[in-house]
């Protein structure tokens, strides 16, 4: 009776094991229809506001500020080059980092950011939505890239003021960004000469080594918001500062002040003539 049992039982479990696999196979793929549906409808659920084209819920992949210093005119070769540079920037742009433009001269009490604006992606894995996304990822870029040229060409036509705040630029521009998430990464980029000049402290006539200046009660005062930040540097070259400019100007104060404070310098472009 038990043989004849265990032998009755055997094909059921074998039928059993031969529709497992398929059981499994129609149960993943119901699980993939069911996270495409509800990714797709939370993709198509995404607002954005409409003249930043960034999310109203904030979710910033990266947070970059472009910081170009407006105490210094710029020539037309300055020009055309910072705005090669931009153009790769943007071209190797996260989808939703978030860019705000600044452009800083000598009047620390009035500065204000001068704009936001986000990168929506070009959709180009997204299916149905790909035409919509490039429209606004073109919108973007060309918006964007439009408004920043337009800020920098604006700039030739201006006379250099006589000082160069470039520490509490970087200070103010920071700060304003020390709130996000610590999740989000960071990211700033100076279009500047890097020429600090203040009644304090300048470059023209004091120690360009950041140890002679660390630790000042006017350098304490200028502290900056680095943690974390990658920095883009755009050095802006000037011949009549070469003298200034050289390779201890970076290494010996800039690079040392970014790491004093969190942050790493990722990249130096020098911007010439």
């Amino acid at each position: 009776m038990s043989n004849r049992l265990n032998q009755s039982s055997s094909p059921r479990r074998r039928i059993r094991k031969q529709k497992s696999p398929l059981i499994r196979l129609v149960n993943v793929g119901i699980v993939a229809l069911v996270v495409f549906y509800f990714g797709t409808l939370l993709f198509s659920e995404v607002e954005r506001d409409a003249e930043t084209l960034c999310r109203l819920d904030r979710a910033f992949s990266r947070d970059t500020a472009v910081l170009v210093d407006a105490t210094e005119a710029y020539s037309p070769a300055h020009t055309n080059q910072i705005s090669t540079l931009l153009q790769n920037i943007l071209a190797n742009a996260q989808v939703d980092e978030k860019f705000t433009f600044y452009s800083l001269g000598d009047a620390v009490n009035l500065y204000l950011p001068s704009f936001s604006i986000c990168n929506p992606g070009d959709g180009s894995d997204q299916g149905e939505l790909t035409t919509e996304q490039r429209r606004l990822f073109t919108d973007w870029k060309d918006n964007f890239h439009r408004r920043i040229l337009s800020s920098i060409e604006a700039l030739a036509e201006k006379e250099a003021t006589d000082q160069s705040p470039i520490m509490e630029m970087i200070q103010y521009v920071t700060n304003q960004t020390r709130f996000t998430s610590p999740e989000i990464q960071k990211r700033l980029i100076i279009v500047s000469d890097m020429i600090h000049s203040t009644p304090s402290y300048s470059h023209y006539r004091d120690s360009k080594n950041f140890e002679s200046v660390k630790n000042t009660d006017y350098q304490t005062g200028v502290q900056a918001y680095l943690t974390n930040v990658d920095v883009d540097v755009l050095y802006v070259q000037r011949p009549q500062l070469l003298a200034i400019q050289n390779r201890d100007h970076i290494e010996s104060f800039w690079r040392p002040f970014v790491n004093s404070y969190g942050g790493r310098i990722v990249s130096v472009d020098r911007v010439n003539l």
